[in-house]
């Protein structure tokens, strides 16, 4: 259903400062339309691949998450660098959230399940407290699942300062558009590479939470509804072949048919050749045994 909700959502776990944040980027990336420069748009691509196929997809996706390859640390730090710019939270509470994800993969507790809604699942439920990563034992469970990343200085840096991170990347769009030609280029630096780049990955990573769990077709039989679907994988940097990365979680490749194009398994590959990321997990191409159903009892 589109706007059906989980029984935990209400007033009480309601976030007001990520409800008005989202909102206001969302108001101010319409600027786009009155701010577009060809200098603008090329920022955008480019901050849209660092952040949305090298932050999210490559760095807090298949490295932090998964463990898909090993890398060294200037390269996972700056790809994680390029996560936080996303601004979808830090690596931490990203990770976190994801394990979980795959834990209870659209069963009751799942974070983003489009069983609870269509809506809920593409942007509702980071509106709402979770009732067991944010509420029990004041967060401390999100620790629990990440206790391996608390080990990493760097990565809690970047969790604990990701917002002034984002904040300074703006500042510094708006300057550097600003020494390029001026306080018109400069703004359209901070909307389209900023603002608009933010909301559009966004969406786009959405989607992996919300569409390909609702249309597509399948290459493993999972005990949660994940879908491969082209379009979704093409704005998605790969990620949309989301039922073979369920179907093989660890894998570092989604590109498991010739048609499969996976942006993201590209630069893991190209690195890997040049000696930059070892260890990648590639995909053995076998249906898994299914593990045992969940519960049906809230986490």
């Amino acid at each position: 259903m589109l706007f059906k909700m989980p029984s935990f959502a209400n007033r009480q776990c309601f976030s007001w400062p990520t409800f008005l944040v989202i909102a206001l980027l969302h108001l101010l990336s319409l600027l786009a339309i009155i701010t577009f420069t060809w200098e603008g748009a090329i920022v955008f691509l480019i901050a849209n691949v660092l952040t949305g196929s090298l932050g999210i997809s490559f760095a807090y996706h298949r490295l932090l998450t998964h463990g898909s390859f090993k890398t060294n640390k200037f390269i996972k730090y700056f790809t994680t660098l390029c996560g936080v710019l996303a601004f979808e939270g830090g690596p931490i509470f990203w990770v976190s959230t994801h394990r979980y994800h795959h834990k209870k993969s659209d069963a009751p507790g799942d974070p983003h399940s489009p069983r609870d809604g269509a809506i809920w699942a593409h942007i509702g439920w980071l509106m709402f407290k979770h009732p067991f990563l944010d509420s029990k034992n004041n967060g401390e469970e999100r620790r629990k699942i990440v206790s391996d990343l608390y080990q990493d200085p760097g990565i809690v840096a970047l969790e604990n300062y990701n917002v002034p991170i984002v904040l300074l990347s703006l500042v510094a769009l708006y300057v550097g558009g600003y020494l390029y030609a001026g306080p018109t280029m400069g703004l359209s630096f901070l909307i389209w590479g900023g603002i608009f780049r933010i909301v559009y990955v966004w969406h786009v990573t959405w989607l992996v939470n919300s569409a390909t769990h609702m249309w597509g077709y399948t290459n493993y039989e999972t005990r949660e509804d994940s879908k491969n679907h082209p379009l979704f994988a093409l704005l998605t940097y790969g990620e949309g072949w989301h039922n073979n990365h369920h179907g093989e979680q660890r894998s570092a490749s989604f590109w498991h048919r010739w048609f499969e194009f996976d942006q993201t398994y590209a630069v893991i590959f190209i690195l890997e050749k040049l000696g930059l990321v070892s260890n990648v997990v590639k995909p053995s191409y076998k249906k898994p045994k299914l593990p045992p159903k969940q519960g049906l009892t809230p986490a």
